[in-house]
């Protein structure tokens, strides 16, 4: 072999390397691409971010799938935001020839959903890599058209009862006042009932169109407008187009005698889910009082499932499910007939009344006036009636029986008590006092 054919054995050695080398450079830097855009996907979806996240999919796919990218942010967030779904962690198993293999886990108000696998495909679109979507990427067992249900089963509230296990909070039906669409008639007949409708409900055009606008409303759907006590006249609200059913709702018997003492619930705020994720937005939580203090006790544990059905609403699949867990029934140390005397005693005048049990400390009444009715907040209130109550000089929210009082002649039976016990002084004896303070001497303190 001579010195030229070893010369061109090397050259063409060392092309083949660098040709091998960029090869596998071009692999792995491809590689990663697609790695990158899965993990954009995951990332993305774990934040709830789903305007990114659509981002990262392919718009032909997107379109073969019968949507465009808007509808597929709002499919996303309407699932995961809409049914309280939080904690989503993706976990990225496979990357591999344009393929991926991802598994989900995620908190829903029914407990946690672990494991979701997902397979999927990536594509080149405008020269990078994006995700071949269909409907397996919201669940693994999703198809196109299909759709996702919750059906909650709400657990009853348990009730605070006094010592003869007479309610304090419990539940009641209420009428509920609303709207079906399609009984409303047609053309200047609807508007003319629409009109009237506002106006015995004391609401605004822009408030009734903005109820019969939500994205869940049909034509034979019933709308709710308002709940009212059940012992109110509900001739007031007849009009075209209007219908009553039946909801529970939280009942207070005593009213303001017991409102502070006992406080009220209501609807969930998006603080306490984010505090509390196994909390929805179907949820009810105690707001004051022992309703408040008590309420992972009173409030029991929501039952429901979520399931996956076709175009056509015919049932495929259910995702999780769990039982309702009623609330438990809490038993007070208060007299419901002392309580209701004693707030009457004070006549709405600003003071409290606590009664115990003399030999067991017992509390048989704890009263604050002046109050509000609780009943109210359940039913819900206007600005004006709100206002009413927290702009009060006299401030009804108080709870004055929590605030600090000098005993003053509260204490004097004590004081009295003891001097007869030590023999300082007898029950026959008289103590005139002049003026409206008395010091024995300066080893009293300072008396103001």
């Amino acid at each position: 072999m001579n010195k030229k054919t070893i010369i061109i054995g090397a050259s063409t050695a060392a092309v083949l390397l660098a040709a091998g080398g960029g090869y596998m450079a071009y692999q792995y830097h491809d590689k990663s691409l697609q790695k990158q855009a899965v993990e954009n996907f995951v990332k993305a979806f774990e934040k709830k971010d789903f305007e990114k996240l659509a981002t990262n999919l392919s718009e032909t796919s997107v379109k073969d799938q019968g949507l465009d990218q808007k509808k597929v942010v709002e499919k996303y967030d309407s699932i995961f935001n809409g049914l309280g779904i939080s904690g989503i962690k993706g976990d990225i198993s496979k990357v591999e020839k344009e393929n991926f293999d991802i598994a989900l886990n995620m908190t829903t108000p029914f407990g946690k959903l672990d494991n979701e696998k997902m397979t999927g495909k990536l594509i080149k679109e405008n020269g990078k890599y994006v995700i071949d979507w269909n409907y397996s990427l919201i669940f693994p067992k999703m198809e196109k058209g299909d759709k996702v249900f919750i059906n909650n089963e709400p657990p009853k509230r348990g009730e605070i009862q006094d010592v003869n296990k007479q309610p304090l909070a419990t539940d009641h039906a209420y009428p509920q006042l609303g709207i079906i669409p399609n009984t409303l008639g047609e053309g200047e007949d609807k508007k003319k009932n629409l009109a009237d409708i506002e106006k015995k409900f004391d609401m605004t055009e822009e408030q009734l169109n903005s109820l019969l606008s939500q994205g869940w409303v049909k034509e034979d759907s019933f709308v709710p407008i308002k709940t009212v006590d059940f012992n109110e006249d509900l001739a007031k609200y007849d009009a075209t187009g209007v219908s009553t059913q039946t909801v529970n709702k939280r009942y207070y018997p005593l009213g303001k005698a017991s409102a502070q003492l006992v406080g009220y619930t209501g609807k969930t705020t998006a603080e306490e889910i984010e505090k509390d994720p196994s909390l929805t937005g179907f949820d009810e939580t105690g707001k004051t009082g022992l309703e408040a203090q008590l309420d992972e006790k009173l409030r029991g544990k929501a039952g429901g499932k979520i399931d996956i059905v076709n175009e056509n609403g015919e049932f495929k699949e259910t995702l999780i499910e769990q039982k309702k867990k009623d609330g438990e029934d809490i038993q007070l140390t208060i007299d419901r007939q002392i309580q209701k005397n004693a707030f009457e005693a004070l006549d709405n005048l600003p003071g409290s009344t606590v009664v115990t049990a003399p030999k067991t400390g017992e509390l048989k009444a704890v009263v604050s006036s002046p109050s509000y009715d609780p009943n109210k907040f359940v039913l819900g209130m206007n600005q004006k009636e709100y206002d009413a109550v927290a702009k009060d000089p006299l401030n009804p929210f108080l709870a004055r029986f929590g605030t600090g009082y000098a005993p003053g002649s509260t204490f004097k039976a004590i004081t009295a008590a003891i001097g007869i016990d030590e023999k300082v002084t007898t029950p026959d004896k008289t103590h005139e006092i002049t003026g409206l303070k008395w010091q024995k001497d300066g080893s009293w303190g300072i008396i103001l």
